[in-house]
Formats: C-alpha cells, structure tokens, sequence
C-alpha cells in the first residue's frame, strides 16, 4: 500500500507566498509619502536623476517639476547638444515656483564659450524665480576673456534682496562683482577665479556686502599682466574666513568680528600686509614646504611672514598647526625667540606632532595671559589637500 504524502503545509505556504507578491505588486508605498518629504527626498539629488526618479510612481510622473532645487551639471548627459535640450526643457516644463538652490557646473570641461549662452539662461531662470542659494562654475578654460567676467554673466541683476549663498568657480571677477546688488548676501565661496579689476593693484571686493558672514577664497589669481597684488578683506559682520592657496597676493584683513580664520598657503606665497582682528578666537595655519626653503635668503622671508602672520592672530585662544607647520615654526624659533611675545590669550596649542621642543612652548605661551595652557598632540592634524572646502555643488 503507498502512502501518500499530504502537502498541505506547502500548498498553504505556497498560497501565503503568493498572496504577499500580489499585495506588494498592488501596493504603491511611495504614492503614500507626504509630498513635502517626496520634494525634500527628491532635492539631494542632481536633475537628471530627479526627473528619473519620477517615473517610479504614476503619481510621481510631475513631482519633480515641484522640487525646489535645480542640480544641472554637464557630466549629466553625453554630448553638449543633448545637454542643452534638456536644460531648455527642464526650465520650460518646470512649475512657475521659487526655487531654493540652483547649480550649474560644467564638470566635463566644455569650456565656457560652447555654452554661455546656456549658463546664462540658467542664472537669469534663478534669480526670476528668488532664488536663495546659486552655484555658477565655468569649467576650466585657458582662455580667459570678456565672457568669463562677472559682469558678463550676471549683468542683467541689478538688485537682489533674497541671494545669501553665492558659490563662483573659474569666473573673473572684476570690477562689476563689488557693486552687484547681491546686499543680502551671508556666504561667498570663490574658487579657482581671476580676480582682475581696474583698481590696478589694490583689490578691494568685498566691501559692499554688509551683512556676509564667511568668506571662502580658494585657488585665485591674478591676470598673467600681474606679478602682485593687495588684496583687502574687510566686512563688518564678517566671522569665518578661509584662504587656500592664494598665489601672488599680499592680503590685508580688517573684521572686527572675525573669530575663525583659516589659512593654507605655500611658504613663498604666504603674505599678510596687514591683519586686524580684534575679535579673533581661532586660527587654523597650515603651510608646505618649496624648493628653495633652506636658502639663507628664503629663510629671511618666512621669518618676516611668519612674524606678521602671528603678530597679525595675536588675539587667538586657539591655535592649530597642520602638517609639517611645526618643522617651519622650530626651524625659525631662535629668531622668534628674540621678537616680543605674538600671543595674548593663547590657551590651546593643537598640533600635528607627537612632542614639541620646550623652547618652542615657550615661544608660544610666554606672553598669554592664560593660568593653564593646554598642548593637544594629535597626528591626524595634517595637509593632505589645500583644498579644504568641498567640492561645488
């Protein structure tokens, strides 16, 4: 006699597998998200893969058309023709609405003049539409012309009441980028930039933005007709200010209310002509080395710059030193051993070594007014990268 087996169990379970696969085929979980958090989900990412994205719910098919920020950039779609359509189309089909953040950069390297036509386009789109937070990058060009220039992009914007953040990479500013209108702006990040106007070697840019409250200066220059120039920080309500490679500039700062200030600089490029920073609490150094450091008449120099820079960040509570700054700091402390104190409130030492000479403490601490000094020994404290600001966008 055969036995027969029962299955039920498997039937059963086989009809549980299935009634689950149907109820997930049916059900559309994300039609059911709130649409604020569809738009804020929708907003960390670029564009193109927002408008993807779309096609992932029926009900989603026009949601990116609400998203409030505008991420285009021209690594998003092969070919300069195809990139163009489909920015023409994206600011065509978009909902009439404000937006909060457009970016635009061309991080294939197009070159600004195959598509300047375009890029103005979209900085006129943003700004019709308030925009708050606007990123602009050229892409690289050896060719820096008239098209470049601030005024040439930005030049229909006369006045603009809702611009706070304002990120430039590879766009001359000139004489125009002073007196832009952007008044309200709190947060400018500059990198990679001619700065060229007709104040001839004094540069004062920054004087018209009242309420700006930090200051990112990367990767700038001069036109090549230029060997050096002053460069004039200054700004009432100014109170983070980061330099990062900035070649061929004599810089003078006056913030009253500056109380962190970043600095990254080659030693032969590392000129202060003046600093007032009465308000300062921390500065955050770091410097490298070039050929030439163990020349006598190289040595001369960095003592001069180092003096001025420290007697310039005297006010600082803290003081970090990246890198290989502590080498270059022992290498010259004889000499600031003989110069007055630079140091009046100083009470952390954060350094990028495992021990400091005890002379070299001393040079740092003898004029604080600080009871106890602190030294923090921490060897992650290093320059791998000048260029500590993030990427764009």
């Amino acid at each position: 006699m055969v036995k027969r087996r029962c299955n039920c169990g498997l039937r059963k379970a086989g009809k549980r597998r299935r009634k689950v696969e149907d109820t997930s085929s049916t059900t559309d979980r994300l039609s059911h998200l709130p649409e604020p958090i569809i738009y804020h989900i929708l907003s960390f990412l670029d564009t193109k893969s927002a408008v993807r994205t779309s096609k992932l719910s029926r009900s989603w098919s026009r949601v990116w058309k609400h998203v409030p920020v505008l991420d285009l950039r021209s690594s998003a779609l092969r070919g300069l023709v195809r990139l163009e359509k489909f920015v023409c189309k994206v600011l065509s089909l978009r909902y009439d609405l404000n937006v909060r953040k457009v970016s635009y950069i061309d991080d294939v390297g197009y070159g600004f003049q195959r598509h300047e036509s375009m890029m103005v386009r979209v900085i006129k789109y943003a700004f019709s539409h308030r925009v708050q937070h606007l990123v602009v990058d050229t892409g690289y060009d050896s060719n820096h012309d008239d098209t470049h220039r601030f005024s040439f992009l930005f030049g229909p914007i006369k006045n603009c009441d809702h611009l706070e953040t304002l990120e430039l990479g590879s766009v001359t500013l000139d004489s125009g980028f002073g007196y832009s209108g952007f008044r309200m702006l709190t947060t400018l990040n500059v990198r990679a930039c001619m700065l060229d106007t007709d104040q001839g070697d004094d540069l004062d840019l920054f004087c018209n933005f009242p309420y700006l409250r930090n200051l990112i200066l990367s990767d700038c220059f001069l036109p090549c007709t230029k060997s050096e120039g002053n460069l004039r920080v200054c700004g009432p309500e100014l109170d983070n200010l980061e330099l990062n490679a900035m070649d061929q500039f004599k810089i003078e700062i006056f913030t009253p209310k500056l109380t962190y200030l970043n600095v990254r600089q080659d030693l032969d490029s590392l000129g202060f002509s003046k600093l007032t920073l009465p308000s300062l609490d921390h500065a955050d150094i770091g410097m490298l080395k070039v050929p030439g450091y163990d020349s006598d008449k190289f040595k001369a120099q960095m003592q001069q710059n180092l003096t001025s820079l420290f007697h310039g960040v005297h006010n600082a509570r803290s003081l970090k030193l990246h890198g290989c700054s502590v080498e270059i700091v022992d290498d010259v402390c004889e000499f600031l051993k003989q110069q007055p104190p630079p140091f009046k409130r100083l009470e952390c030492l954060i350094v990028g070594s495992d021990s400091l000479p005890k002379e070299l403490i001393d040079c740092f601490f003898k004029g604080s007014s600080c009871q106890e000094p602190s030294i923090v020994y921490d060897l992650k404290v290093v320059v791998d990268n000048f260029a500590t600001v993030s990427d764009f966008g």
